[in-house]
């Protein structure tokens, strides 16, 4: 049935503005701390359409509940701290819309990624030495592996030139602890090229498990042909805690003893891969 404002007394009434608009700038509060906020007199029944306890947006803040309603131009509201919330003791300018606004729904499962965290293509080579020499350093922030199941996933390409029957050894470090050695890599004959892939997983702050899988190339006559693969896996490994404060060093270290013999790595490319 319709309104009909010929009948006396008049039946109809305005509804209410659901929006209203800040008057003054205010200083965004902590998460869970409250600021008295001024809004615009908008002719009606301004912040009579809020209720305590309901969420509002406004623009330039975030999101807030109604802590209370002090009267028709003035509100307390409490910070809910939201992602993209303005950052505490941010200034919001005046002027800025105020809207009903909705609870932050209940956090999704987390979606699988993969991202780059260091790709060297600078070639770094050891000569004959038979110690233990740093080919290359990836300084890993330490909360990197920041929850149990994620995964550091490294791609080594090293090769010994033209040099035969080669003595080359491979190993990969953690803050100094030795997570995979990779030995002999048994260069000989045709064998001149190694693909390495190193999978690190957090199995909690101080432990660790490796996975390793080396493709052996022959490179003779200008064609890359595969020959063999090698693969290994270590289920438990004591590491530096994972979550202490400064950084992690990751390293490529090589050793080579035969005489006049030099191993290259032409690349190490590190992603993590979270959970």
């Amino acid at each position: 049935m319709g309104c009909n404002c010929n009948q006396t007394p008049c039946s109809c009434v305005d509804g209410l503005n659901s929006f209203t608009t800040t008057a003054a700038n205010f200083t965004q509060p902590a998460v869970s701390g409250t600021v008295s906020v001024s809004t615009t007199n908008l002719g009606q029944l301004n912040n009579q359409w809020m209720a305590v306890g309901q969420v509002v947006f406004i623009t330039g803040g975030g999101y807030y509940t109604v802590s209370s309603i002090t009267d028709l131009t003035t509100v307390v509201l409490t910070n809910l701290g939201y992602t993209g919330n303005a950052s505490p003791g941010a200034t919001v300018t005046s002027g800025g819309l105020v809207t009903a606004g909705g609870l932050q729904g209940v956090a999704g499962p987390a979606v699988n990624g993969t991202t780059v965290l260091y790709n060297e293509q600078t070639a770094a080579s050891t000569a004959s030495n038979s110690v233990w020499e740093t080919l290359m350093t990836y300084s890993m922030p330490q909360d990197t592996l920041g929850d149990d199941g994620d995964i550091l996933e490294v791609d080594v390409r090293v090769n010994n030139g033209d040099v035969i029957n080669g003595s080359q050894l491979v190993r990969f470090t953690l803050d100094g602890t030795v997570v995979a050695l990779l030995w002999p890599l048994n260069f000989s004959g045709a064998v001149n090229v190694a693909l390495i892939n190193l999978k690190i997983a957090r199995k909690s702050a101080t432990a660790i498990s490796c996975e390793s899988v080396i493709s052996l190339y022959s490179l003779v006559g200008g064609t890359q042909q595969t020959l063999h693969s090698i693969e290994g896996f270590s289920s438990s490994i004591t590491v530096t805690n994972l979550d202490s404060g400064g950084t992690l060093d990751f390293d490529l270290d090589a050793q080579v003893a035969s005489a006049s013999d030099t191993l290259t790595a032409d690349y190490m490319t590190i992603k993590l891969c979270t959970i």
